[in-house]
């Protein structure tokens, strides 16, 4: 088996993830790590990787996850018992949210066990079939805290989900997760890709009121509508996340090679992701992307003023 990336976790409401509730879906806790690939090679050894590459043995840009793994035989154990399968998992060290509890950091925690076919198609296993087994072996997995029918997954019953969320959040230090990632197992979207969906506490409660200008077709007011597509799509959880794939790649890399790297990057994400998301909520509208590409650099220089 050789290295593949994780899927992609679409917001919800976008073209992305259009009709994932239809069916039975579950919900999960959505942590703030980085994304982690575990699997057996041809080799017969454990392979580590991040969210877009494996990590060498002496590298430090691992920040301890291969040492974890090597000291906890059960990972291996599990995938020479469970061939051709993937866990993928996300590796708690600090990001922009840092009110988890002291216990939780430096651990992998499983969210997703995908098994890989000679043809090269893959399935994912539904966590019940998983999640008791790691269970009993000692494994961390980030848990189901809602499954049923997708109809039933209401406005407010989204809400609630995401105000609750407190997985592995220390309450002395914070009231709320980073909000969380819907799962439909047997879903494709309409462009024949699997794609979860994900709701953000940042997302939901700071940006409700330009969502709600979006939903009445009014977009175009004082900033401009190159402002408030801004306001609305470019989330200081975007930078964020953003910045930490640059950071988990190479956690060494200097301001002055960090800081074109992400303004590069964050826009090629945020046209490749959500042009044609804020171009047909607003009908098709005049947009200047110079206006929209220096929004996007200044909300990077709000966010990351440390680098700047």
């Amino acid at each position: 088996m050789e290295f593949k990336k994780y899927q992609h976790v679409c917001r919800l409401g976008t073209q992305d993830t259009e009709g994932i509730l239809e069916g039975n879906v579950i919900v999960q806790p959505k942590i703030d790590g980085c994304n982690t690939t575990v699997f057996l090679g041809d080799d017969g050894e454990i392979h580590i990787a991040g969210r877009n590459k494996e990590y060498q043995l002496g590298t430090k840009n691992d920040r301890g996850l291969i040492n974890y793994i090597s000291q906890h035989p059960e990972y291996k154990q599990f995938l020479v018992d469970n061939p051709r399968t993937r866990l993928y998992m996300e590796y708690l060290v600090p990001h922009s949210l840092r009110t988890y509890k002291d216990e939780a950091w430096k651990k992998p925690y499983v969210f997703d066990v995908v098994v890989e076919f000679d043809s090269g198609e893959i399935a994912y296993v539904h966590p019940s079939e998983w999640q008791p087994e790691f269970s009993a072996l000692g494994i961390p997995f980030i848990p189901n805290i809602w499954e049923g029918d997708g109809k039933d997954l209401t406005v407010d019953k989204i809400k609630e989900l995401v105000n609750s969320n407190m997985f592995l959040i220390d309450p002395d230090k914070g009231t709320y997760g980073e909000g969380i990632v819907i799962k439909n197992y047997d879903y494709r979207n309409k462009y024949g890709n699997i794609v979860w969906a994900k709701v953000l506490h940042d997302e939901y409660h700071n940006h409700a009121s330009v969502v709600n200008k979006a939903k009445a077709g009014n977009l175009n007011v004082d900033g401009g509508i190159e402002n408030d597509i801004v306001e609305k799509y470019c989330t200081s959880d975007f930078v964020e996340k953003e910045y930490q794939k640059i950071i988990n790649d190479n956690p060494y890399l200097e301001r002055k090679v960090v800081i074109p790297k992400l303004i590069c990057t964050a826009w090629k994400t945020f046209v490749e992701e959500e042009a044609y998301n804020f171009v047909k909520e607003n009908k098709n509208p005049v947009i200047d992307f110079r206006k929209l590409n220096n929004g996007v650099i200044k909300k990077i220089k709000e966010v990351k003023k440390d680098l700047f």
